[in-house]
C-alpha cells in the first residue's frame, strides 16, 4: 500500500511538472517573514480532495541558503485538513534557482490553527 501512494504521489507530481516552469503566483498572505504564493491555476480537484501549489519566499536565507519553498498541497475541504506531498527548497527567491532539498513528504494530515496562513490556504482552496 505504501509503494501504492508513492507511485500515485510521483504520477501527480509529474501531471504537475509545468507549473515549476508556467505558474502565476498570487499572493496568499505577507508577513515579516516573507511572502505566501498560491498558484491557482495549478488547483485540481480529485473529490474529495483539493491539490494546489504554494510558494513560500522567504525575506532572508536560512542557513542551509534557502530562499523559497514550493510546496504541494492535498486539501480535504470536508474536514478543512491538509497535508504536504511534495516539497523543493530553492537558492533563489519565487521558487527559482537550485534546488536545494526536495522530494515526497509523507505528513500527516493536519487542520491548521484559526487565523494562520494554513487556514487561509485552506478557505481560499474550498471556497
Amino acid at each position: 500500500m505504501e509503494d501504492n501512494l508513492q507511485v500515485r504521489t510521483l504520477l501527480l507530481i509529474i501531471l504537475c511538472w509545468p507549473v515549476f516552469t508556467s505558474a502565476q503566483w498570487i499572493l496568499l498572505s505577507e508577513s515579516y517573514l516573507g511572502n505566501v504564493y498560491l498558484d491557482y491555476q495549478s488547483h485540481k480537484k480529485k473529490e474529495p480532495y483539493h491539490f494546489v501549489w504554494q510558494l513560500q519566499d522567504f525575506n532572508t536565507e536560512d542557513k542551509s541558503g534557502v530562499k523559497s519553498r514550493r510546496i504541494l498541497n492535498k486539501i480535504n475541504c470536508q474536514t478543512g485538513e491538509r497535508k504536504i506531498l511534495y516539497a523543493t527548497s530553492h537558492s533563489e527567491h519565487m521558487g527559482k534557482g537550485t534546488v536545494l532539498l526536495g522530494g515526497v513528504i509523507q505528513s500527516p494530515w493536519t487542520e491548521p490553527l484559526p487565523k494562520t496562513v494554513g487556514a487561509k490556504l485552506i478557505s481560499e482552496v474550498c471556497r
